[in-house]
């Protein structure tokens, strides 16, 4: 019964996602509104001159940091905050997304690790989630995020995600044209938590974001399909209080003056490549372990080439991995990694 459903729901929904349709409880709308900003409707950016993507403000630093880690988890959300990774079976290796992403800061700027992916392949559409955390590693190895949060620091710190080098990606026969605007592309929600290394579902700790966004823990929802651009992650050091009025700044605009006053350091770059969208119609995709890759029609070719891009992997890998997708046994249960 369990394995009919997930077929259902993987031909109804992107394959890939199954288990995130079948239990998500949050949808974008359900997102709050992030601090600055006014609610807007999710919208499909238009044609207009390109503006710059990701401002280059003042003197910039490493402050001793030597090691940054981001961690990415694809999910599904049970309310505003509560994102809960998501269930995959034992036989997909590529869909299920659960990476690591290693910098190194050396001569003045961050390195990314050789053995990094190539990029987080995502897909847009209010199914699916994505959780990142950034943890922060001094010349010793030790975790140095409660420098930038206690005894006060937290008031001045914040991460900001913009976007650059925002570019159609394999597939995208659309009029897509970037309108300079990080919040077209995707939605970013803060889900930090107080004490900061303690987890709101296993140690009860209590989610800040909305009130104290910081950006070491929070999650993305993409909104557009078939793009490539670098994520570029820019963590401020106010000079006074980062709240400028009575309010933070949204996640993708700091203000002028904290362009212009507060300290920032070195930026990360992390590539992102929406190779899909969630709403895309599967109904005829039938991928078999059989299959050949000239038995595919030209739709599931482009579905199965989609995927096989991102990832780097072979057609056939492709393929396999759509089919256990659907096919496979994930049982979603409460285990996994939560905020």
């Amino acid at each position: 019964m369990k394995k009919n459903l997930l077929k259902l729901a993987a031909v109804v929904a992107v394959a890939f996602v199954a288990g995130a349709c079948l239990t998500a409880c949050g949808h974008d709308d359900d997102l709050p509104v992030p601090p600055g900003k006014k609610e807007q409707k999710e919208q499909t950016p238009e044609s207009k001159p390109d503006k710059n993507p990701a401002p280059k403000p003042g003197p910039e630093s490493s402050d001793g940091i030597v090691k940054a880690v981001l961690t990415v988890h694809d999910g599904h959300l049970h309310g505003t905050y509560n994102f809960h990774q998501n269930t995959h079976a034992k036989e997909v290796k590529y869909l299920a997304v659960d990476q690591k992403f290693v910098y190194h800061h050396r001569d003045g700027h961050w390195m990314a690790d050789e053995s990094n992916p190539k990029s987080l392949a995502v897909i847009s559409g209010s199914s699916a989630a994505y959780a990142l955390t950034i943890d922060y590693y001094d010349a010793d190895g030790h975790l140095i995020n409660g420098r930038f949060i206690d005894n006060g620091a937290d008031k001045k710190h914040q991460h900001f995600f913009l976007a650059d080098e925002v570019k159609k990606g394999f597939g995208n026969s659309s009029s897509f044209k970037y309108d300079g605007s990080p919040s077209s592309l995707y939605r970013y929600v803060y889900c930090d938590t107080a004490p900061w290394d303690k987890s709101n579902k296993y140690d009860g700790a209590e989610f800040i974001g909305g009130e104290n966004p910081l950006g070491f823990k929070g999650y993305f929802k993409f909104r557009e399909s078939r793009i490539t651009f670098n994520l570029v992650i820019k963590l401020m050091e106010a000079r006074e209080s980062k709240f400028d009025g009575e309010d933070a700044s949204p996640y993708d605009a700091p203000s002028a003056k904290q362009l212009s006053e507060a300290k920032w350091f070195d930026a990360i770059v992390l590539p992102v490549n929406v190779f899909m969208a969630s709403n895309e119609n599967l109904f005829d995709f039938n991928p078999t372990l059989e299959k050949k890759e000239s038995d595919y029609s030209a739709k599931e070719h482009l579905i199965i080439e989609s995927l096989a891009k991102a990832l780097g992997v072979s057609f056939l890998e492709a393929a396999r991995d759509f089919y256990f997708q659907q096919n496979g046994e994930a049982i979603h249960n409460e285990n996994g990694f939560w905020f």
